[in-house]
């Protein structure tokens, strides 16, 4: 009779703990109905990103004739936003890492003396662009 028992109490066990595995692989898998709201809230702050950092480049770079983004951007382990980018000068391609207040990546050449800030293009990561200075 304890044994009978015994299996009665493991069998009603196993529903619960059947939904238990199958809440925690949803939980880790990250599936959400907010999915698609949370993605779309993370690609208008990359955009917008993009432009800070297209704008701070541009504030001491009055040589760039265009900068644009091959990627939307991400935190990074440091905790600062950035992307990568293609900057150019002078019909030269330059690979850049783009941040909201720091650039770093190929060494960019020296901006010659006197040199009138004209508009840049800016290409953004979904293929968008503006004119900016």
């Amino acid at each position: 009779m304890l044994a009978v028992h015994a299996r009665t109490r493991s069998r009603a066990r196993l529903p619960r703990a059947l939904g238990l595995a199958v809440a925690v692989t949803v939980a880790l898998t990250s599936c959400s109905p907010f999915g698609s709201v949370a993605m779309k809230a993370t690609t208008a702050t990359n955009l917008a990103n993009q432009k800070k950092a297209a704008l701070s480049l541009l504030s001491y770079r009055p040589d760039v004739e265009e900068i644009r983004f091959t990627q939307p951007g991400s935190v990074g382990g440091g905790g600062s936003w950035a992307a990568n980018a293609v900057v150019t000068i002078d019909d030269v391609d330059y690979d850049e890492i783009l941040g909201l207040e720091r650039a770093g990546g190929n060494p960019l050449p020296r901006p010659m003396p006197g040199i009138v800030p004209t508009r840049s293009t800016v290409v953004y990561s979904d293929g968008t662009s503006e004119a900016l200075r």
